[in-house]
């Protein structure tokens, strides 16, 4: 019909959703159990567990090569960058040191020790939180302080892994309760709040805007890399990246998300880039129209009922219920502007009102 929008390139890559034709490819091969990663401008730095070394690589020569940038640490895990010193955590140390990454022989500092197998380090102003694995707590350390005590920031999250933060609120992934919880960092006795469970051994989180991104390393081999929408409302996983054995980090760059799959000892590439036009024909996709529109619009080719939020570009929910096929959806209410149609199965659409 010439007045029909088939979804094509409607397809919401701007929220990175789930596509079969998104490519998976193998960026780094041959590392030795890799798990943090941090970004410093094109420079992509990433640590080997088993090989006690970080490295960095260019993300934008094609020539480029990883570079060894210290060795001979203590398992590292989780990375973070502070103007000119790289922070990591040393699992099996028991410890946070870091180095200054303009020396040409950088010599590592401890920052705190005593730890109980730290992994994930996040740094919001001054203060560094550390998620320890076995003693199932985060603490922070204020890293303008010399010899920095650890205060406790939460207890009994099973597990502390991956770190992540979001306004006022520090998320945390609960390897071992497949879960993951959040505290507000401004309160003086933060108690840990539930934010979703029913995950396989979450590890790595990042939040690219308001969605968040969760690495699922599985006890059955088949991890993921899986994606919650609507963090602040009602969370709703997405699968994004399948395929994966043992995922630990990951974070995006250049419409492209990078991913240590450690048991693999790679780091993969994921293309979230938008599809291609003559990609699509063949798609079962459903049809939004009219497209623009000031008063409704029609959909079609959902299937069965299913429920529906609309969102503006900033990821704000404005309306939300439920639709059967061919529904017809009364937007006369919202402000001119573009809005994101987004069904419960992770089919999301755009639309305009004019």
């Amino acid at each position: 019909m010439k007045n029909k929008y088939t979804l094509g390139i409607l397809i919401l890559a701007l929220l990175y959703g789930n596509s079969p034709f998104a490519q998976t490819t193998d960026f780094l091969t041959g590392l030795g159990y890799p798990t943090g990663l941090v970004l410093d401008g094109n420079d992509l730095y990433f640590a080997e567990f088993t090989n006690d070394k970080i490295s960095k690589i260019d993300l934008t020569s094609t020539s480029s090569s990883p570079t060894d940038v210290v060795t001979g640490i203590g398992s590292p895990w989780g990375l973070v960058i502070n103007g000119n010193d790289l922070y990591f955590a040393e699992f099996d140390s028991g410890r946070v040191s870091k180095i200054d990454i303009t020396s040409t022989n950088p010599i590592p500092t401890v920052v705190v020790a005593g730890l109980l197998s730290p992994n994930g380090l996040l740094l919001n102003g001054n203060n560094l939180y550390i998620s320890e694995f076995d003693s199932d707590k985060v603490v922070k350390i204020d890293i303008t302080v010399a010899n920095p005590v650890p205060i406790n920031v939460a207890s009994e999250v099973a597990g502390a892994s991956g770190l992540a933060i979001y306004n006022n609120d520090l998320y945390i992934a609960e390897y071992n309760n497949g879960s993951i919880s959040k505290v507000d960092i401004t309160a003086i006795n933060p108690a840990p709040i539930n934010v979703i469970s029913g995950l396989d051994r979450p590890e790595g989180l990042y939040f690219d805007g308001d969605v968040l991104y969760v690495a699922e390393s599985r006890p059955d081999g088949n991890g993921e890399i899986s994606r919650i929408d609507s963090i602040l409302t009602d969370p709703i996983k997405t699968d994004v990246v399948t395929g994966l054995v043992n995922p630990k980090t990951h974070l995006i760059f250049d419409d492209h998300l990078y991913i240590t799959d450690a048991t693999k000892g790679k780091i993969s590439k994921f293309a979230l880039s938008p599809l291609p036009i003559n990609t699509v024909s063949n798609l079962n996709l459903f049809n939004v129209y009219p497209n623009p529109t000031s008063n409704f619009i029609r959909f079609s080719g959902i299937g069965e009922s299913r429920n529906y939020v609309v969102l503006n570009t900033n990821g704000v929910e404005v309306m939300r219920g439920g639709n059967t096929n061919n529904k017809t959806l009364n937007i006369q209410g919202l402000d001119c502007g573009v809005y994101y149609l987004k069904f419960d199965n992770g089919r999301t659409c755009k639309f305009i009102k004019k």
